[in-house]
Order: C-alpha cells, then sequence, then structure tokens
C-alpha cells in the first residue's frame, strides 16, 4: 500500500469514526414530551437515602445472610481442644528422615529437583 493509499483510509476511517459517534449520540439530544408534568426537585436527605442508605441496606442484608448459617451453629471448638484431628504430613517422611539433614551436604553433591525436572 503506498503512503497517499494509507493516508486516504486514515482520513476515511477517521470521517467514518466521527459520524458514527455523532450520529449515535443524536438521541441524547431529544427533549421530554411536553405533555409530561415536570418532575418535583428532589430533596438532599432524600437523594442521600437513595444512593448511600439503599447500598448500605443492601451491603447489611447480603453479608447477614451469608454469616447466618455460621451465627445460627454457634462455635464448633470444645474447651480444651487444641484441633480435631491429628496433624498430617504431606510427601514420603520415611524418605525425608533417612536423607541428609538440610545443611549437611558435601560441596560436590548437587541438590536438583524444583524446575529442573530431576528428581
Amino acid at each position: 500500500m503506498t503512503t497517499n493509499a494509507f493516508r486516504r483510509a486514515a482520513r476515511i476511517t477517521a470521517i467514518a469514526a466521527t459520524l458514527t459517534v455523532l450520529l449515535a449520540a443524536t438521541p441524547a439530544l431529544a427533549d421530554t414530551p411536553e405533555k409530561w408534568a415536570d418532575a418535583a426537585p428532589m430533596s438532599t436527605l432524600k437523594a442521600l437515602l437513595i444512593f448511600v442508605g439503599g447500598p448500605l441496606v443492601l451491603f447489611v442484608v447480603i453479608s447477614t445472610l451469608a454469616l447466618a448459617p455460621s451465627l445460627i451453629r454457634g462455635d464448633r471448638r470444645q474447651r480444651g481442644v487444641t484441633s480435631w484431628s491429628d496433624p498430617a504430613w504431606f510427601g514420603n517422611e520415611v524418605a525425608r528422615s533417612e536423607g541428609p539433614a538440610q545443611g549437611e551436604l558435601e560441596s560436590g553433591d548437587a541438590q536438583t529437583g524444583g524446575a529442573s525436572a530431576r528428581w
């Protein structure tokens, strides 16, 4: 594509985009019908109740509904019991206990694993 053709295409695209935006915005310029009565102005208190109080009430209701099952169930822990089950060890406990302790590797030994994919 030559430079002149590219410039022509860019101009046409810019004009088409501008016209599209202007034509899409024309319904926003419409006025309310004359038969409709003018609305009474809203007081500041009423606006605050609608735009602040409404969302706060919804927040409290949703939070209460989310927390209600745990509030009804109550405290599940018994006094003096620290855990419901024995601690679990994930991994190979035997190999871990037989291997050298951390820091006991000799300087020639290379510890592999992880991203190197050599175990």
